[in-house]
């Protein structure tokens, strides 16, 4: 058969649940071991009659059919499924090119504050050099 998972805590998941709860008759039942878990079993899947096998798998297209439908309905599409994607791949990339640019700015800072270090340094050193240099000509 065919199974689904739905997420926990969703007002989408506690529609699809009552959705296949309804369609129990039909041979959706849910894993006692995961409540979020639906499986789609042939009504009659023991039957080794072909006829009743291809009949099972009509049914499974049928009932796969009536939970788009069902899904459509309350705004489950696959485009808005697709959009969803779409706009969570789009966070994700704009949120690592933000910790990129956060990463190079902090890198960029730390680069200015050595530099200015080093200028600092220099200018003490050609100030005490100036200043060695005084000396030696008062000396003379």
């Amino acid at each position: 058969g065919t199974s689904f998972h739905l997420p926990v805590g969703t007002s989408v998941s506690y529609k699809l649940e009552g959705v296949f709860q309804s369609l129990a008759s039909f041979g959706v039942t849910c894993d006692a071991d995961d409540n979020n878990s639906w499986t789609w079993k042939s009504p009659d899947s023991s039957s080794q009659n072909a006829s009743r096998t291809a009949n099972g798998s009509a049914v499974e297209l049928v009932l796969l059919k009536i939970a788009r439908f069902l899904m459509d309905e309350i705004g489950i599409t696959m485009d808005a499924i697709q959009d969803y994607e779409q706009r969570e791949k789009q966070q994700q990339q704009q949120q690592q090119l933000e910790e990129a640019a956060a990463a190079n700015k902090a890198k960029d800072e730390h680069d200015k504050t050595i530099k200015k270090g080093q200028q600092f340094q220099q200018e003490v050193l050609d100030l005490l050099e100036t200043f060695k240099q005084q000396q030696k000509n008062k000396d003379k």
